[in-house]
C-alpha cells in the first residue's frame, strides 16, 4: 500500500499545491490576486503578515503573477492576429483535391497537432457548445495557419489575415 505524499510546507508553502502538482490551487489563486492588488501600496514582509503567509510564498506568487502577465504580453504581441477558417478550409480542400491520399489524419501528423484541433481549424467540427448549441470555430491563431499551410504546401507567410 502506498501512501499519500506529506505535505512539507517547506519550499512551496501550500500542501494543495504539494500533492496536487497538476492543477490549479483555488487558495493560491486568491492569495496571488491579493498580493498583486497589495504590491502597490506594500513590501513583500507586509503582505506577508497581511495575508499571514510566510515571505518566500508572497515572493512566488508574486512572480508567478508577473510571469503570466509577460506571458500574456508577449501573446498579444506574437500570436493574436487571427486567419478565417474558411481561408484554411479551401488551401485544404485545393490540396486535398490534388492529393487523395491527404487525409485530416495525416495532415494532424504532419503539423504535430490533434486531428480534433485540425478539424476544428478547418471548420469541420464544433468548437464549444454555447448555451446548448455547437458553434463552428470562426478563426484560427495566425501561428496555426502557418502550420497548417505550410503542411499543406502553402506559402505561409501568404496566408490571410483578419
Amino acid at each position: 500500500m502506498s501512501e499519500r505524499p506529506q505535505p512539507s510546507g517547506a519550499i512551496i508553502g501550500c500542501a494543495w499545491c504539494e500533492t496536487h502538482v497538476d492543477g490549479p490551487c483555488p487558495q493560491c489563486a486568491k492569495l496571488r490576486r491579493q498580493v498583486v492588488r497589495l504590491r502597490e501600496r506594500m513590501d513583500i514582509e507586509q503582505i506577508a503578515t497581511e495575508l499571514a503567509i510566510t515571505p518566500a510564498r508572497a515572493r512566488r506568487l508574486l512572480a508567478q503573477a508577473d510571469e503570466a502577465r509577460a506571458l500574456n504580453t508577449l501573446a498579444d504581441e506574437v500570436g493574436r492576429e487571427m486567419v478565417p477558417v474558411k481561408t484554411l478550409r479551401s488551401l485544404y480542400e485545393r490540396r486535398r483535391a490534388e492529393d487523395a491520399q491527404l487525409t485530416e489524419a495525416a495532415l494532424a501528423r504532419s503539423v504535430g497537432m490533434a486531428r480534433i484541433d485540425l478539424r476544428r481549424a478547418l471548420g469541420h467540427s464544433p468548437a464549444k457548445a454555447r448555451n446548448g448549441k455547437p458553434t463552428a470555430q470562426q478563426a484560427v491563431t495566425l501561428h496555426t495557419a502557418e502550420r497548417i499551410a505550410a503542411a499543406l504546401g502553402a506559402v505561409p507567410a501568404d496566408v490571410t489575415r483578419v
